[in-house]
């Protein structure tokens, strides 16, 4: 299956940002890239995740980043439901932020460089 661009409904927009939430036992998310941003947050269940040729297998609680024009896609493993919520926003929401020098680094080691990353697993229930 060939990935598709996926224009967000959100572009043109004056707040580029969406959120979405997903259930299913099967596909979650299927492949596909963007421009923008994205964080997914695996709530419960164990997934496989796709980011270009990369595959991770995760399980909930996990938070994962997925950086623009990355192919992306997630399915539900051993047939159990899972559900994800995802925030897909678009760079220019950060544009203000960079004149600190934390988030100067931030988008120079996670944004600026595009590498594929390990899922950051598991993050602390403050985050919840």
């Amino acid at each position: 299956m060939d990935a598709l661009k996926k224009i967000e409904p959100f572009e043109g927009k004056r707040f580029p940002l969406r959120m979405t939430e997903v259930k299913s036992s099967y596909h979650l998310v299927r492949p596909h890239w963007h421009d923008h941003l994205e964080f997914i947050h695996l709530l419960e269940g164990t997934v496989q995740v796709h980011i270009d040729n990369r595959t991770f297998i995760v399980d909930a609680p996990a938070i994962l980043f997925i950086n623009s024009c990355k192919i992306h896609s997630m399915q539900a493993l051993h047939g159990k439901s899972c559900t994800i919520r995802g925030i897909i926003f678009d760079m220019s929401l950060l544009a203000g932020s960079l004149e600190h020098s934390e988030s100067q680094h931030v988008y120079a080691r996670f944004i600026q460089t595009a590498p594929i990353l390990e899922p950051i697993v598991p993050l602390s229930s403050d985050m919840e």
